[in-house]
């Protein structure tokens, strides 16, 4: 499809064609394993996002926490080739790939049969383990790029499972999201389209940027007029936040003190969703 034609279809088109495509390559989706599993992908189907706060014990994760920055701050010297430390020292970052490697305790997390299955069961079967991270964000009063309103993606899935290895208040940098937000609504269809745009075709000099942040006159219209929820994430170390991040979300700029914290994200490679063209034959 040429980009002259991406900008005459009717929207719906558009969006048709490529959630069939999704759907097709996802598979489906598994039966959650028992009745907790169900609730929680209940709960996500209607939020989109939901808190534990007790998933592992808090002195287990206190201590995993403490253990995962050592081994981190150490990777300059470390002989672990596949593990790598990403700074982002203007945002108070620090990223940590393939945190499994680093602690038997962390790869327990990220091999948990119970957050497969809700991923597999509320998303679809294909969904991959994409990204395994240890994320530090120590750095009060350091903005980073995500401390604003956005969506990951357009129409297919991102979920993700956070796991605070700190005692996540308020003031310690807690994740921010709009409940409801995830399901098909006729506000969304804009952004969805930009995104497709620049994701699958652009340069950015044709279709303009990403488009998929949100300034605050959008959020208010989200949260004033439509009557969206904003839920804020605080709980003590061990808690787990499953999340689906094509709903409303934000990171938030820590000011009383810092975060750690295990990510995992499942995603459908996005290869395999779209046809190659120009923009996404890399991918």
């Amino acid at each position: 499809m040429s980009e002259l034609l991406l900008n005459l279809l009717p929207t719906s088109l558009v969006f048709d064609r490529h959630r069939h495509s999704y759907f097709k390559v996802g598979g489906g989706q598994v039966a959650p394993r028992d009745e907790r599993a169900k609730t929680l992908v209940d709960t996500l189907n209607r939020d989109g996002v939901i808190v534990i706060p007790d998933f592992i014990q808090r002195e287990k994760a206190l201590a995993l926490g403490q253990r995962l920055k050592q081994a981190s701050d150490a990777l300059p010297q470390a002989d672990k080739p596949r593990v790598k430390a990403l700074r982002f020292d203007d945002e108070g970052l620090v990223r940590t790939l393939n945190a499994e490697d680093l602690d038997p305790e962390a790869r327990e997390f990220f091999e948990d049969p119970l957050i497969e299955n809700v991923a597999k069961s509320y998303a679809c079967t294909n969904v991959v383990s994409w990204q395994r991270m240890f994320e530090e964000r120590m750095k009060k009063w350091v903005i980073g790029g995500a401390d604003w309103y956005h969506i990951d993606e357009a129409f297919y899935f991102k979920f993700k499972a956070f796991l605070y290895l700190t005692d996540v208040t308020l003031g310690t940098a807690p994740y921010m999201y709009i409940k409801g937000t995830h399901l098909s609504a006729p506000w969304r269809q804009p952004k969805e389209l930009q995104i497709l745009k620049h994701d699958i075709y652009g340069p950015e000099k044709v279709f303009g940027n990403r488009g998929n942040f949100f300034v605050t006159g959008e959020v208010r219209h989200l949260t004033k007029t439509l009557g969206h929820e904003v839920v804020t994430c605080c709980g003590p170390a061990g808690s787990l936040v499953l999340t689906d991040t094509r709903g409303v979300h934000k990171a938030t700029t820590p000011n009383s003190g810092g975060r750690l914290m295990l990510g995992h994200y499942f995603e459908l490679p996005r290869k395999n969703i779209w046809p190659p063209t120009r923009k996404n034959s890399a991918l």
